[in-house]
């Protein structure tokens, strides 16, 4: 019963960002141009899931704009430890993969410039609250450790449910 709950609640979390991309692409093309202010706004005060859909759909329209890559590391990383690994292992992948992606899109085209002109964009990351000039090393830095965190959880992933699967 529990697993059909979670593949209830899983299928329709994947549901509902297909749903909301949909629609977010269906207003954007309606609007043309979004501002990445009002993309940030969504990030850090609506759900995850409205966020990773706008994001998407910025990226379309900006498709060099590091930080979105960022954002959308951060939510995937997020639901890659989100999702039952021993129940869900192939959702689990899936963000493990995305993670990978868009933090390794970030890492290649953040650069000095971009933090510099768009500090307040990484507020939202605990190690940048409050800090009054973000360092362009420490983006790098930080963006790095994520990935290096995300090839060991899914060492760790694998490890752990090839020792449940046994």
């Amino acid at each position: 019963m529990k697993r059909t709950e979670n593949f209830i609640s899983i299928s329709s979390k994947i549901s509902t960002i297909i749903l909301l991309s949909f629609i977010a692409i269906q207003s954007i093309s309606a609007q043309r141009n979004i501002k990445y202010k009002d993309v940030f706004n969504v990030i850090t005060e609506k759900s995850k899931e409205e966020a990773y859909s706008l994001l998407l759909v910025y990226q379309k329209q900006d498709p060099f704009f590091a930080n979105t890559y960022l954002q959308l590391g951060l939510l995937a990383q997020y639901w890659s430890k989100d999702y039952d690994a021993l129940t869900n292992l192939k959702d689990v992948e899936f963000f493990i993969y995305n993670t990978n992606l868009y933090y390794g899109l970030a890492l290649s085209k953040v650069d000095q410039k971009e933090v510099r002109k768009n500090d307040k964009f990484y507020q939202n990351i605990d190690r940048f609250k409050g800090v009054e000039e973000i360092d362009f090393e420490a983006v790098k830095i930080f963006i790095q450790e994520q990935l290096d965190a995300n090839t060991e959880y899914k060492k760790n992933v694998k490890i752990v449910t090839t020792l449940f699967n046994s």
